[in-house]
C-alpha cells in the first residue's frame, strides 16, 4: 500500500485517517448520514413542472447544493478541511440564488439574463488570448468583437443590470451569512496570505520550523456545521416553493438534533 507521504491524499491510506475522523466526530458525521438521505430522498422526489422556470431552476441548484454538501464531507472527512473550504463557498453561492429564486417568481428571469454578462466576460478574455492559441483555435477577434457588440445590444435594450451574490444574499434574507461565511470562505478560495498561516508549523522562537501537511481534521467543525447549516436552509427553501413536503417533520427533527450539537435549543 503506497503511503500517505509518497501519495499524499490518493493514497489507499487515506481509509484509516477518514474511520479515525469519523470517529472522533461520531455525531455530527451520524448527523450528516441522515440529513444526506433526506436530502437525496427530497431532491429526487421534485417533479417541478416544465413550463415553470422558477421550479425547474430552483430544483437544479437544489441537486448543486446536495452534491456540494455531500463534496465538502467527502473532502472534510479526509483531513482536508482547507480544500472543504472552496467547495463550501460554491455551496453558500448555490444556497444564496436557490433561496433568493424560491422566495421571488420576478428574479427567475434577472437570474436567466445575467447569462448575457456571463458570456460577455467569456468572450473578452478569448480576446486576451495571445494570438497563437487563438489562431490554433480559429477564434477570430472581428468574430467576437461582432458577437460582443449584439449581446451588449441586447443589454443595452433590456437594461440589464449584472447579477452579484450581495443582491442574491439580500434576496435570500440571508445578509449575515455573506458578511461573515462568504467573507471568510473568499479568503480560502483565493489562498489569501492569512489563510495560508495555517501551514506553517512556528517554533517558540516564532521561527519557521516546517510545512503543515496532511490529513488533518482540527476545527473540522467549523466546516460541518455551516454545510449542514446551508442544507437545513436549502431543503426549506424548496418545501415552500412546492408548498411543503412529506420530509419536513423528518427534516425537523435532525434540525433539532443540530441545534443541540451547536449549543442552542431547538426554537
Amino acid at each position: 500500500m503506497k503511503s500517505i507521504d509518497e501519495k499524499g491524499f490518493l493514497s489507499k491510506e487515506i481509509q484509516n485517517w477518514i474511520d479515525k475522523h469519523r470517529n472522533e466526530h461520531k455525531e455530527w458525521f451520524s448527523l450528516i448520514e441522515n440529513i444526506n438521505i433526506l436530502a437525496q430522498k427530497l431532491m429526487l422526489s421534485l417533479e417541478p413542472l416544465t413550463d415553470d422556470g422558477q421550479q425547474v431552476i430552483v430544483t437544479i441548484l437544489f441537486a448543486r447544493i446536495v452534491s456540494h454538501f455531500q463534496g465538502v464531507v467527502l473532502l472534510a472527512e479526509r483531513g482536508m478541511v482547507p480544500e472543504s473550504r472552496s467547495l463550501l463557498r460554491g455551496m453558500l453561492d448555490a444556497t444564496f440564488a436557490e433561496v433568493a429564486l424560491s422566495k421571488h417568481k420576478n428574479l427567475v428571469q434577472v437570474f436567466v439574463d445575467d447569462d448575457l454578462w456571463q458570456r460577455i466576460k467569456c468572450m473578452n478574455s478569448f480576446m486576451a488570448l495571445p494570438k497563437t492559441i487563438k489562431k490554433h483555435h480559429r477564434i477570430g477577434n472581428t468574430k467576437l468583437k461582432n458577437q460582443i457588440n449584439e449581446i451588449q445590444k441586447e443589454i443595452d435594450e433590456k437594461n440589464i443590470k449584472p447579477l452579484t451574490t450581495q443582491f442574491l444574499a439580500q434576496k435570500a434574507e440571508m445578509v449575515p451569512y455573506y458578511n461573515t461565511l462568504f467573507v471568510m470562505l473568499c479568503s480560502s478560495t483565493h489562498s489569501r496570505a492569512r489563510d495560508l498561516e495555517q501551514y506553517l508549523v512556528d517554533k517558540e522562537s516564532s521561527e519557521i520550523e516546517s510545512l503543515r501537511w496532511g490529513p488533518d481534521a482540527a476545527n473540522i467543525e467549523y466546516i460541518l456545521q455551516p454545510a449542514c447549516d446551508l442544507l437545513f436552509i436549502a431543503a426549506r427553501g424548496i418545501s415552500n416553493l412546492f408548498n411543503g413536503s412529506e420530509l419536513d417533520d423528518e427534516f425537523q427533527e435532525q434540525s433539532d438534533i443540530y441545534q443541540e450539537l451547536i449549543g442552542r435549543k431547538p426554537a
